[in-house]
């Protein structure tokens, strides 16, 4: 098979390892029966050794059950399809093939992931695709107290008209979404058509803002935290609202 039968045929490695552990595993089997013919052993003792070995297998093959089960159900309902841009347990790709018991999915990085149907099923998959490859995308930003709100809000507008990739409708939009610890919270909300570019469009929004909130002097804060300080007169004066006494330790001077 492997010198001659398989060179015929455009098969690639895999395939071809397979149909040789196929073929072996047949051959043993069938070397199997017929030895035990050989030997003078009936085909109920064949029965009997059969039901055991399928009972092992049985126990043995629940995640393979499972997961062609899960197969069945996706050739069927069509949840995810192949061209799919997916994201499932942290791995984000297209989808490249769907066989009977896994999915095999391209990252962005060129890498393929094989992962079990059974976990497309059972797991929280999100589709960027299904349907509508159409979809809404939010980035936020905060800035230092004082600032003019308005001027951000149209710096963000602005930083979103630049890119071409952003879609004109829905039209983007900011909302003042709080005052937070250290900053005032926004957010920019725009729609794309190209889920799998969306790393690439959220760093180019930032570098733009980044630039347009420099030329304006729009401050983006660091993390800020108050420290009071207390003196000794301060600590005094509580001390004695309290109507507490302060021992004093150590040798007394002499006056």
């Amino acid at each position: 098979l492997s010198r001659r039968v398989s060179p015929l045929y455009d098969l690639t490695p895999g395939m071809r390892a397979s149909i040789d552990t196929l073929v072996k595993y047949l051959l043993f089997v069938l070397g199997f029966v017929i030895g035990l013919k050989t030997i003078g052993l009936s085909l109920g003792f064949l029965a009997v050794f059969a039901g055991i070995i399928g009972i092992g297998i049985g126990f043995g093959s629940q995640t393979l059950m499972a997961n062609f089960i899960a197969g069945l159900i996706l050739q069927f309902t069509r949840p995810v399809e192949v061209g799919d841009d997916i994201e499932v347990e942290g791995v984000l790709g297209t989808v490249v093939r769907i066989t009977s018991y896994s999915t095999v999915v391209r990252t962005y990085d060129n890498l393929s992931v094989v992962v079990p149907n059974a976990v497309l099923i059972g797991n929280r998959v999100i589709n960027w695709s299904v349907d509508d490859r159409k979809v809404r995308v939010e980035l936020t930003v905060g800035v230092a107290y004082g600032s003019d709100v308005s001027v951000v809000s149209n710096l963000l507008l602005g930083a979103a008209d630049t890119h071409k990739q952003l879609r004109k409708h829905p039209k983007p939009k900011v909302f003042f979404e709080g005052f937070g610890d250290s900053s005032l919270e926004f957010s920019l909300r725009f729609w794309v058509d190209e889920p799998r570019k969306l790393r690439a469009i959220k760093s180019d929004l930032r570098f733009e803002i980044d630039r347009l909130f420099r030329s304006a002097e729009i401050e983006i804060p660091f993390p800020q935290r108050d420290l009071h300080l207390r003196t000794a007169e301060d600590i005094a004066t509580h001390v004695q609202t309290k109507g507490w006494e302060i021992a004093t330790e150590g040798p007394q001077r002499s006056e």
